[in-house]
């Protein structure tokens, strides 16, 4: 039994269809696989949220539970309607996307503003749970940064997120010769 925070780039990933190479149609069948084993009732695991609902709304914001069914979908009504499964801590916010727990770091100085309720979350949660990424670069851009700062992130797509930030860094670099 194991505690989770699961970033929303996940169940979104895991219902992807179309694809644009083979790295990430990779990337969606692990998120997929993920997903399907923690909603299927074989997974012992719990979900941490925090009880601002900061990351839920996220959740929400991001997955259309009115429209077509997909896994996506089918994570956030399991949410929903499997509340032993969840447990809720309390961040405390001291802005738009500003949390009290967020690290204050040199190395993540410039961490993206969206996702910083996760890592403050895994800082107040006794368990320090790990965050599940899938396709989000960032994560991986600011492992070495975050694991400093006791924060651990369990990259689903490991060689996904390490060639789409390999190339999101070459593209800056061109930008700044031009």
């Amino acid at each position: 039994m194991g505690y989770l925070i699961i970033d929303t780039n996940v169940p979104i990933m895991a219902a992807k269809s179309t694809f644009e190479d083979d790295l990430e149609k990779k990337c969606s069948h692990e998120c997929l696989n993920f997903i399907s084993k923690l909603i299927s009732g074989k997974s012992k695991d719990f979900i941490v949220l925090d009880s601002t609902w900061d990351i839920l709304k996220e959740y929400e914001n991001n997955i259309d539970i009115h429209g077509d069914r997909s896994i996506a979908t089918e994570f956030l009504l399991w949410v929903y309607q499997n509340q032993e499964k969840i447990k809720w801590y309390q961040i405390t916010k001291i802005g738009t996307n500003r949390y009290e727990a967020f690290p204050v770091s040199e190395g993540l100085k410039k961490f993206d503003a969206s996702d910083r309720k996760f890592v403050a979350l895994s800082k107040v949660c006794p368990m320090h749970p790990p965050i599940y990424d899938g396709s989000d670069t960032d994560w991986w851009e600011y492992r070495d940064a975050l694991e400093s700062e006791g924060i651990r992130v369990v990259f689903l797509c490991e060689d996904y997120v390490n060639e789409k930030a390999r190339q999101k860094k070459a593209r800056k670099k061109r930008a700044k010769r031009v």
